[in-house]
């Protein structure tokens, strides 16, 4: 059977500063393009760079709190907000995943991203782990985050809705 936890949501000061970041890049691009009278017109230069970088850094911003963690038939799936993950649960150490606080636990604290997004209030990709090589990280509230060691070389994040009952349903499901 397959279960889905979301995301814990952001706190709403987390898509107001972003949307708020968000418009005032867009406010600036939009003003580097004004043909100022005499320099030769709209800079297209600038439309062409910035365009696709907006669009990335609003898919960003509209994915924050539907980021979903499913877990059934044996596999942990994460779908992101760009990419999604699926991990077989043989590979996660059950026996060690358990609630974390960034406060009490710095040694599994993500450092600085190597792939993915990173905004006020949210974490998702890759990052470079403090003293643990890099982790896979999906975080919005630390006061409900997971921490999943695994055998693959790297631990797991996570921040579900409902911290545990997403540790009760991956300890209880069968590993295939």
């Amino acid at each position: 059977m397959q279960q889905i936890f979301p995301m814990a949501a952001p706190g709403p000061a987390t898509k107001n500063t972003t949307m708020a970041i968000f418009l005032f890049v867009v406010v600036g691009c939009l003003g580097s393009m004004i043909a100022v009278p005499g320099g030769g017109g709209v800079h297209w230069i600038t439309i062409l760079v910035t365009a696709p970088i907006l669009a990335l850094v609003y898919r960003s911003i509209a994915k924050i709190g539907k980021v979903t963690f499913e877990v059934g038939g044996g596999v942990l799936d994460i779908r992101g907000d760009f990419l999604r993950h699926k991990i077989a649960l043989k590979d996660v150490r059950l026996a060690e995943a358990q609630r974390i606080d960034r406060k009490t636990a710095p040694e599994v604290s993500p450092r600085e991203r190597m792939a993915g997004t990173m905004m006020p209030g949210y974490m998702g990709g890759w990052f470079q782990m403090t003293g643990r090589g890099k982790g896979l990280v999906y975080v919005t509230d630390w006061s409900k985050a997971i921490y999943l060691p695994t055998n693959l070389g790297y631990p797991i994040l996570l921040t579900p809705d409902d911290p545990q009952a997403f540790l009760d349903a991956i300890q209880s499901n069968p590993q295939s």
